[in-house]
């Protein structure tokens, strides 16, 4: 197979809308998926099914159906809706499929939709040829297959078609549903052949008959090249014959099928009339061109997929062709010796002489005779037909005890997996944390046993039902939550222009920040919006903020300075002289009448107890300083216990001086960074800034994983403000406050 180009569109995201075009290349397979999510949190959702795909193995047509359908039911459990169509290229061969989206066929002089599916999920497979050109898209990105395919017709090469199409996409007043792909090996694209030739081979093919999935396909594709074969003389190019049986020509809803083999007799449906003739040529090559196929899902989670009778059924449907081929030519044989010849085709002058006449009873027993051959050739016709029938009935009966008994055994293999899941899911409603690890345990038992029944249609079926329900259940109780656009709460510059913080610290309902370079202090109220500016022009080299209940203090080079918060007139007075505990240390925390300053150089946190404007002479209050890296403590939280976070994204914590075990469990992606760490006494959880990987960690304050936000706004965040009583993170950047709703 040629290699396969892959040229995306898709549409701008809304917040209830988002689509994507996945491209994944494995062991000479190429799968192309275009596919939109709609509903709460769709881009979320979007993003888990795309991160589901890639860590699937895709290799066969089975296999692609089995995803498809897992991928539905875990966005119809997150309430989302699932627009998709796909290609599976594997080698020569080629497996499409479409949820609510079409696939558009350009192949040489012919082009037309190949698939087009509404909510049930359809799947079809065929033959791939170099130079085909495949549109896979959306229900709402096939809008613009029609442009594409006048771009084509006009002389665009397919990128240049492309680039075209992907500004009339985004310039849609919705284009979040829009996902279409163009799928081509490296060769050109041919152009259509002329306008009037091609009105006359549609004009052809719309002699062909519509045939039932019971009618004779080798007979249906014969007289499609009969058809097309006397088109010769009227085309001055060879006309090219489509690999694929027209989905329309399926009218009964399909299950998953083998291809059908054409050694095998199917029954011609009594609404339908055969092409009167079919030559033995046109037969060999629609042996060779059909392969014919179906998938259609039904809604019913106990759905049939692909099938394989085995010997029995095999041997039943040689019988059936041979003896339907045997009664065709009896019945003819029959009619060809009722037909009588037609005196006026004689020339020749006849003469009495030239005539011999039998005997009056000769001639009744040869009648009588005749009558009693075609009565036995009749009654042989009906003992094959009978034949033909119980031994369709015995080999369906075989072939569906055989199903059941295998559905049979899954059921049974599942059962107790199907209790664990129903008690998750009851617990999950009160306790969504608490079960994430009980469900993950379970998915991975029932892994386990999908392996146990591989190869076995039925019964995989069956658990990877199941298992789509677990890993459904798991994203939705994951506390994983991706935010595209983070809303502002307030633009520090309505308080004073060209304001950019250099620290913020808070208190439950203040947000306090410090420009270090204008030397002003903004205080915003977090309920009512309104701001207080401050001028401290005579602090210099100000190293850290911090914040209690009735002030704000400084860490400069003077030593400790403060601010009152409650006062009309707000004055700065010097509370601690600059000393060698202050001198060279980093980072300052208030909490109740104590002031706590950790001191690198010394490897020391020195404690500070005072009222008013008096504080004692620090002690050390650290006791076991051996294990802290205190080159890399990047912030320290106080909540009663001390919460130091380093750079690197450890977190310890101290009571009384004395470390204490604390590890973080559960994280869906390792703690390897941080930025802040913030906790008080009236929080119930930590929470971590996590810039570098643009997201907000919320933890227990035993270490457990409790929720994750995260958007490529966080990325420029320095400083976040939490306040559990309004349920807001505030999240600081330069002058910009976002906030994020708990």
């Amino acid at each position: 197979m040629s290699m396969l180009q892959v040229l995306p569109v898709i549409g701008l995201p809304q917040v209830d809308g988002w689509s994507h075009v996945i491209e994944e290349r494995k062991d000479n397979v190429t799968l192309v998926v275009s596919f939109s999510v709609s509903g709460p949190n769709a881009r979320n959702v979007g993003r888990d099914l795309v991160e589901y795909i890639n860590k699937q193995t895709i290799v066969s047509s089975q296999e692609l159906y089995a995803v498809l359908n897992s991928l539905r039911e875990q966005s119809y459990v997150l309430q989302c809706s699932l627009d998709l169509s796909c290609a599976l290229f594997m080698h020569d061969k080629i497996a499409l499929a479409a949820l609510r989206g079409s696939i558009y066929l350009r192949r040489k002089t012919k082009s037309g939709m190949l698939l087009k599916a509404d909510h049930r999920l359809k799947l079809i497979e065929g033959k791939y040829q170099k130079h085909d050109l495949y549109m896979i898209g959306t229900e709402q990105g096939s809008r613009f297959f029609e442009e594409v395919e006048l771009r084509l017709d006009q002389g665009f090469d397919v990128q240049s078609a492309v680039s075209s199409v992907t500004q009339a996409v985004q310039n849609y007043e919705d284009s979040s549903l829009s996902a279409l792909s163009l799928v081509y090996s490296d060769g050109p694209v041919e152009e259509k052949a002329h306008s009037q030739q091609m009105i006359g081979l549609q004009k052809k093919d719309a002699d062909i008959k519509t045939y039932s999935r019971s009618a004779n396909y080798a007979d249906l594709a014969a007289a499609r090249i009969d058809s097309l074969s006397q088109q010769e003389n009227e085309l001055d190019e060879e006309v090219e014959i489509p690999e694929y049986i027209p989905t329309q020509l399926l009218k009964k809803e399909a299950i998953y099928r083998t291809p059908i083999n054409l050694d095998e007799g199917l029954t011609e449906d009594s609404s339908v009339t055969h092409p009167q003739s079919v030559n033995d040529t046109s037969k060999k090559a629609a042996a060779n061109l059909l392969d014919i196929p179906i998938a259609e899902q039904k809604n019913e989670s106990n759905m049939t997929p692909k099938l394989d009778l085995g010997k029995i059924i095999s041997g039943v449907s040689r019988s059936v062709t041979t003896g339907f081929a045997g009664i065709v030519a009896m019945v003819r044989s029959v009619k060809s010796k009722k037909k009588v010849s037609n005196p006026s085709s004689e020339i020749k002058p006849a003469t009495q002489s030239d005539f011999t006449f039998p005997a009056q009873d000769d001639f009744f027993d040869q009648e009588h005779s005749s009558d009693i051959k075609s009565k036995k050739q009749w009654k042989k016709v009906l003992g094959i037909l009978l034949i033909i029938a119980f031994l369709g009935g015995a080999g369906f009966g075989i072939w569906y005890l055989q199903q059941q008994d295998q559905r049979k055994q899954a059921l049974t293999k599942l059962e107790p997996y199907s209790q664990s899941l129903l008690t998750i899911h009851a617990q999950a409603q009160q306790n969504p944390i608490g079960v994430r690890t009980e469900l993950v345990s379970l998915i991975q038992q029932l892994e386990s046993v999908q392996k146990e029944f591989e190869g076995q249609k039925i019964a995989s079926a069956e658990v990877a039902f199941k298992l789509s329900e677990a890993r459904a259940l798991l994203i939705a109780i994951s506390g994983r939550q991706e935010l595209i656009e983070l809303p502002v709460f307030y633009d520090l510059r309505l308080a004073t222009s060209n304001f950019i913080a250099s620290f913020a610290t808070a208190t439950d309902q203040l947000a306090i920040f410090y420009d270090d370079g204008l030397g002003q202090i903004i205080i915003l109220n977090l309920l009512s919006k309104e701001a207080k500016t401050i001028k401290t022009s005579n602090l210099t080299n100000v190293k850290d903020i911090a914040a209690d209940d009735n002030s704000l203090f400084f860490l400069s080079d003077e030593g400790v300075s403060k601010v009152s918060l409650t006062g009309e007139e707000a004055s700065v007075t010097q509370v601690i002289e600059a000393n060698d505990e202050t001198n060279q240390g980093s980072i300052i925390t208030a909490f109740s009448n104590f002031l706590y300053i950790l001191n690198p150089q010394k490897r020391a946190i020195y404690r500070f107890t005072g009222t008013n404007n008096e504080f004692a002479k620090p002690t050390q209050w650290l006791q076991s300083p051996l294990g802290l890296p205190f080159e890399s403590v990047i912030s320290v939280a106080i909540d009663g216990d001390v919460w130091i976070g380093s750079n690197d994204g450890i977190i310890k914590k101290f009571t009384s001086g004395q470390e204490q075990a604390f590890s973080v469990t559960n994280i869906p992606e390792p703690l390897t960074t941080l930025t802040q760490l913030v906790t008080s006494e009236a929080d119930q959880n930590l929470y971590v800034l996590d810039s570098s990987q643009n997201r907000i960690l919320v933890l227990s304050k035993e270490g457990q994983f409790l929720r994750e936000y995260k958007s490529i706004s966080l990325g420029g965040v320095s400083n976040i403000v939490v306040s559990e009583s309004n349920q807001k993170i505030y999240a600081l950047s330069g002058s910009s406050m976002y906030e994020i709703s708990l």
